[in-house]
């Protein structure tokens, strides 16, 4: 199983600026977050979607 993208982005030293540039832009963190849940939600079950 592998981190999601999204927690190895912030903790990994060597993306320190990819993940600044996410945090000074709101347009492309929405698109990341967005990105990161569409992975993740085929391993939901219905009552997870839900909320």
């Amino acid at each position: 199983m592998r981190v999601p993208e999204l927690i190895e982005l912030f903790s990994t030293r060597t993306l320190s600026a990819l993940h600044l540039h996410f945090l000074m832009s709101p347009a492309q963190l929405g698109w990341l977050l967005d990105f990161q849940r569409d992975l993740l939600q085929p391993g939901l079950s219905d009552a997870q979607r839900a909320t």
